[in-house]
């Protein structure tokens, strides 16, 4: 599902109306997330394919990809 970008301000609104603190997401996120894991995620991000019609998605990550950006797991 490609979402565009008036679409994501329309499904914020809802979730706002609905009592969801949008803005408390957003920080949380961002703070518990380290430059290293965003790193991470963009390896896996570009490596992701996609097979039966977008339905299934597919990427991983190595040793090395952990070993160079260092990234560590988050903690709740």
């Amino acid at each position: 599902m490609k979402v565009s970008g008036i679409e994501t301000f329309e499904i914020v609104a809802s979730l706002i109306r609905t009592g969801v603190n949008v803005s408390e997401i957003c920080k949380k996120v961002l703070q518990q997330k380290t430059k290293a894991n965003f790193e991470l995620t963009k390896i896996i991000m570009n490596r992701m394919e996609f097979f039966e019609d977008g339905k299934i998605a597919f990427t991983y990550i190595t040793k090395e990809d952990d070993a160079i950006t260092n990234a560590k797991p988050r903690r709740p």
